[in-house]
């Protein structure tokens, strides 16, 4: 659809006084080499992404076997092309944003292994900074305050013993703060 065709469809509804947003919805026209719809791009439309509820979150970025053989990676480019060759789910990153995750990703590795965590600790601190990289992209009106409050409560779920299924003591409350203040200095 060419620019004219959208100022003439708003035009065409500009003395009509309604409020029916059908009538001035951007769309497209179908595409036939593709043989898909791209039509309705609007402004206000975000995807549906589920955000679940801070919990124990070992193993959400990648599976067990899959972090054993990750970790072994010693070269910064052979870990972006890991990371870059990820095809988790329909909400993984594309683009830009791919770049992004790629580099968080990268640093909170460098991080785990700077600390000498186990295989349990890095995927633990590896899949808190995927949910909340899911939970800040999900919408366009995520706060940082909502994303602090988020991984906090993700931290914690890692650190007090006393909720099962949703918590379990995988890092000490002294790992908890060298986390937290790894999450702010690089995430906030």
């Amino acid at each position: 659809m060419s620019r004219d065709d959208i100022f003439g469809s708003i035009l065409a509804n500009e003395s009509i006084h309604q409020t029916i947003l059908g009538n001035f919805f951007v769309a497209q026209e179908e595409n036939q080499w593709f043989g898909e719809n791209r039509s309705k791009y609007y402004a206000f439309h975000e995807p549906s992404v589920e955000i679940s509820e801070p919990q124990v979150s070992l193993w959400d970025f990648l599976n067990k076997n899959e972090l054993t053989e990750y970790l072994k990676i010693r070269k910064k480019s052979e870990i972006r092309k890991y990371l870059k060759s990820l095809q988790m789910n329909k909400y993984f990153p594309k683009g830009t944003a791919r770049i992004i995750f790629v580099e968080l990703m990268l640093s909170v590795t460098k991080f785990c292994k700077r600390c000498n965590y186990n295989l349990e600790k890095s995927g633990a601190l590896l899949s808190q900074f995927y949910l909340t990289q899911i939970l800040t992209t999900s919408s366009s009106d995520r706060s940082t305050e909502k994303v602090y409050t988020y991984f906090k409560e993700l931290a914690l779920a890692h650190t007090l013993p006393d909720f099962p299924p949703k918590s379990a003591k995988i890092f000490s409350q002294q790992e908890t703060k060298q986390n937290m203040e790894f999450f702010c200095k690089i995430y906030l």
